[in-house]
């Protein structure tokens, strides 16, 4: 008897704790619901990438693009027209290059030479800082280890100036921000930084759960957003053969 209640028990405790996981529910770009084999298939088509959420007390998980190719209908984008140009004073005959960030940050609190924060192998609260120089000249001894690269005003500054150099005047290259920490306005206003209060492009240019950094608009309505912001691959994009290209290339791995 005695023998027949470990094993009985056992088998009670594993069954609650089990019981008590949350449940996973899978769902598409478009919020409904599919077995995990379908999500898992759509996965492998490198179009997506997983965000993950918990409420009431279930594990939501949802594939988003990575990127996405559309085309606006003619009364929206007049619409967009029209709001862009009162707000932002932009010429509609141009295309639009909108790169979206959240936050903007402290001036007062970014580092005076730019680098990187190394964080400690067993105590991840702490940290050592190590030059850009410096890190990249010991790269194999640290890659493996957690990091953050951080920036400094100055190079911060020279950044955002450089890639508004490499856009054509063809372009209308603007920031939105959602919210500022502490950069000067009088920065924000030279290198064409505007908030976001409507909010626009947090209602527009997201997937519901996050925002897409990189908006792309046409003068015929043909848009391409991504997650990331690569000032290379917009150059890229913003002539017509290689983003017809690129689109093209997209369009065929939904069919499969």
């Amino acid at each position: 008897m005695k023998n027949l209640i470990t094993p009985i028990f056992y088998f009670l405790m594993i069954t609650n704790i089990y019981s008590q996981e949350p449940k996973t529910i899978y769902v598409n770009e478009s919020y409904d619901e599919i077995t995990k084999e379908k999500f898992d298939k759509l996965f492998k088509s490198n179009l997506y990438d997983i965000a993950e959420t918990t409420r009431d007390e279930k594990i939501y998980k949802k594939l988003r693009y990575k990127e996405y190719f559309g085309r606006l209908s003619k009364k929206n984008k007049d619409q967009l027209n029209k709001l862009f140009n009162l707000r932002y004073k932009i010429d509609s005959t141009k295309k639009w290059l909108f790169h979206y960030i959240d936050t903007l940050p402290n001036k007062e609190k970014m580092p005076k030479i730019s680098g990187v924060f190394v964080y400690d192998s067993i105590e991840t609260k702490k940290t050592f800082f190590l030059s850009k120089k410096v890190f990249n000249n010991n790269y194999k001894k640290y890659m493996n280890s957690k990091h953050r690269h951080v920036m400094s005003y100055d190079e911060f500054q020279d950044k955002i100036r450089k890639e508004k150099k490499k856009i054509s005047k063809k372009t209308v290259f603007t920031h939105i921000y959602n919210q500022n920490k502490g950069i000067p306005k009088e920065f924000l206003k030279e290198m064409n930084y505007y908030k976001d209060n409507i909010p626009v492009f947090r209602n527009i240019f997201s997937d519901g759960m996050k925002n897409y950094n990189t908006i792309l608009i046409f003068p015929n309505g043909n848009y391409y957003l991504v997650h990331n912001y690569n000032i290379s691959n917009v150059k890229k994009l913003l002539q017509s053969s290689f983003y017809k290209k690129r689109k093209k290339n997209w369009l065929k791995k939904h069919i499969k």
